[in-house]
């Protein structure tokens, strides 16, 4: 996962089909240039809009049902939830409460969440007046906390999006982690337990480098909806124990309670493309002349985890799990026969709708 803006409109070719490294550089070569050519094409001849919309509610976090006057009011900030149930008897909330923060303008000196001057430091918005925050772990035991978002409407299926956010580390605490992760919901949830109990996270981004105190860095990945989405969940899912190195001291930060805390503003999730279908050709004539000697994907070969092709008895002769399928029509290095062979697809996130894609026949003739 690329922390960074890195465009991700063509795939280069791992390798060809049974070329030597020279050809397969070569290919590359020309893949690239015809995609930067594309991409002139693009910027001259399109229509296509740089403005479009922002499909998180309140997404740069401005717009607020009451202003904040302490900690853990994430939910006066509008369209934004707090995952974990925190209602509780004072004067002690239950160990695995969750309790996000809102920071604002508005908010007074002694309330702890004015800004630019709150309990955590001195940090201006991104823009505008507000932004949120959570503590993303604590340096002993295994509390975390989330923030909910919501969308304006429900992502289509087979249709990828751009999500992106900015992150600040705050001046105190001490410490940073290297992961944040994102689960996409169909609904929005409430958990009487930490949240990384119960959810997996969709994205993963377990490199952080966040270690500036003073810029925001942005964070932006490509999601491909299953469809029916309408919040996004953000935090850390992993497990203190379960994860090597989830902590990280910084010598530069006062440690005043042995804890990592993000800041949070600008988030936005823009359409960007329909995920193609994923299409096999049907025929293939590995006879050496050079022509469709090799059963390879016409398109979708990024969405496979696994590909599989079985003969008329059900044996497999062929199998491919690194994105790369590129059969020659033999197994154990013979030939197979001419014939009707039957292949088995497991894609990486399946779809229901498109499963008339997930297997289906080849006829091999040499």
């Amino acid at each position: 996962m690329d922390e960074t803006n890195t465009p991700t409109h063509a795939k280069l070719p791992e390798r060809c089909c049974f070329c030597s490294e020279k050809e397969t550089n070569f290919i590359q070569f020309l893949t690239l240039n015809h995609t930067l050519l594309y991409c002139l094409l693009f910027l001259f001849t399109s229509d296509y809009s740089f403005g479009q919309q922002n499909l998180i509610l309140n997404g740069d976090f401005e717009e607020y049902w009451e202003c904040p006057d302490d900690l853990t009011q994430i939910e006066k900030c509008k369209n934004v939830y707090n995952p974990c149930y925190h209602s509780w008897s004072p004067p002690n909330p239950p160990v695995w409460s969750s309790t996000s923060d809102y920071f604002n303008t508005c908010a007074s000196i002694v309330s702890q969440v004015n800004v630019p001057s709150s309990v955590f430091g001195y940090q201006n918005a991104y823009s505008g007046n507000g932004y949120l925050g959570l503590s993303n772990c604590e340096e002993s035991g295994n509390y975390k906390e989330y923030v909910q978002l919501s969308f304006t409407d429900s992502l289509l299926p087979f249709s990828i999006y751009q999500f992106s956010l900015y992150l600040n580390l705050a001046d105190v605490g001490g410490n940073t982690s290297k992961h944040l992760g994102f689960a996409f919901t169909d609904q929005l949830v409430y958990y009487n337990n930490y949240v990384s109990e119960f959810l997996t996270p969709d994205v993963s981004i377990d490199t952080l480098q966040l270690t500036d105190t003073t810029e925001w860095k942005k964070i932006n990945f490509e999601y491909a909806a299953r469809g029916g989405e309408k919040y996004v969940i953000i935090g850390n899912f992993h497990s203190n124990s379960a994860v090597d190195n989830v902590f990280n001291n910084l010598d530069s930060l006062p440690n005043i309670g042995g804890f990592a805390y993000f800041y949070i503003d600008s988030a936005s999730l823009v359409y960007l493309r329909d995920v193609p279908p994923i299409q096999v050709p049907n025929v293939f004539t590995p006879n050496g002349d050079g022509d469709n000697d090799y059963l390879t994907l016409i398109e979708g070969e990024d969405q496979i985890d696994e590909f599989t092709v079985l003969n008329r008895w059900g044996n497999q002769v062929y199998y491919s799990k690194n994105n790369l399928i590129c059969w020659d029509g033999k197994t154990q290095n013979k030939e197979v026969s001419e014939g009707v062979y039957f292949y088995m697809i497991k894609p990486k996130v399946f779809n229901e709708k498109r499963k008339e894609q997930y297997s289906g026949m080849i006829h091999l003739i040499r």
